[in-house]
């Protein structure tokens, strides 16, 4: 029983490196798919249709939690020590990394698609912890707190709705907390950044 215990420890730092991998490809697809205006939910729909093994999972604004975070450059590491390229390991954290800019950059875009300046906007972020289900109120390198960083001086207003997380987390992170429908009010973008139910 110890062994396997062992064994089990061992290999959570894998696995979550490998679904760091998975959402990397899908993360790298969706940029790519962006680059030439095709809907990247319904290419990945149509890849995993009636296929029932490794599906690819749809992009995301990034891949958080305490975990998933750091896992990829342990097994990295961990390669390195035996002569092994661990590149994709730390790779796939770069990507997921970088869907932070890459939301931040598609939504300036947007604003001024429409004719709004961005500094005069109000941000309302659905979904502040570092994944919706199952629940958590964990913001711990949270991809929304990563992305309402990036926000922060480039807005007029940042506020943030988790059904979860407690207020005083909220505005630790900065942003001004909320209840839903009200919080709705005056805002010019929503975004919704896990999958709460």
């Amino acid at each position: 029983a110890a062994a396997c215990t062992d064994s089990l420890k061992t290999s959570l730092p894998r696995l979550r490196a490998l679904r760091t991998t998975h959402w990397a490809f899908s993360n790298q697809c969706a940029k790519i798919a962006n680059e030439f205006n095709i809907d990247i939910f319904k290419t990945i729909k149509a890849a995993n249709d009636g296929y029932v093994r490794d599906p690819i999972p749809y992009p995301s604004p990034g891949v958080g939690g305490p975990c998933l975070t750091k896992d990829p450059f342990i097994l990295a590491s961990a390669a390195i020590k035996k002569d092994i390229n661990g590149e994709i390991f730390k790779n796939s954290r770069l990507v997921n990394e970088s869907m932070f800019s890459f939301v931040f950059e598609k939504i300036k875009l947007q604003v001024k698609n429409i004719g709004k300046d961005l500094n005069k906007c109000n941000i309302l972020i659905c979904g502040l912890a570092f994944k919706g289900y199952p629940e958590t109120s964990d913001l711990r390198n949270s991809t929304a707190i990563e992305i309402a960083n990036i926000f922060k001086g480039k807005v007029n207003k940042l506020f943030g709705y988790d059904p979860i997380a407690n207020d005083e987390d909220i505005i630790q992170n900065g942003l001004i907390p909320v209840k839903i429908p009200e919080g709705f009010k005056n805002i010019d973008i929503v975004l919704f950044l896990n999958n709460h139910k």
